[in-house]
């Protein structure tokens, strides 16, 4: 079998999201024109929304469809967040990107960062139909 690890919490679903969904998204916002929601920068009226796949995935998740496509059991393994920063180091990342890593899965994980909108797109990509395509 193999492992995934990450500072997530293994059972914590949250919002994620194919990044062909968020191209598909903002094309049809910017061409079908959106009601104006919120004020940006110099007053300007604009719309903020959540993007999401098409349910919130796990760790756990993850780990499944992984272990699927690759034919053998694939565990999800939370690690300290210190260890994550750690290991994103270790592949290159600066000490500055592994920090704010951390420090978002640490937000993420004891609820500081949330996914509450009420303006929610769903996209239409899969985890399994996106890992099908990057394994080819």
């Amino acid at each position: 079998g193999g492992a995934l690890y990450y500072g997530l919490r293994a059972d914590l679903a949250i919002p994620q999201v194919a990044t062909q969904d968020i191209g598909k998204v903002a094309a049809k916002l910017l061409v079908e024109g959106a009601p104006k929601t919120a004020t940006g920068p110099g007053n300007a009226p604009v719309r903020i929304v959540q993007l999401a796949g098409p349910v919130d995935l796990s760790l756990n998740d993850v780990a499944a469809a992984i272990g699927k496509l690759a034919g053998k059991p694939v565990k999800a393994v939370s690690v300290p967040l210190e260890a994550m920063k750690s290991a994103l180091e270790g592949m290159h990342a600066s000490p500055d990107v592994a920090a704010l890593y951390a420090e978002m899965a640490g937000a993420i994980n004891d609820g500081r960062m949330n996914f509450t909108s009420t303006d929610i797109l769903r996209g239409t990509t899969t985890l399994e139909a996106k890992l099908a395509e990057l394994h080819g």
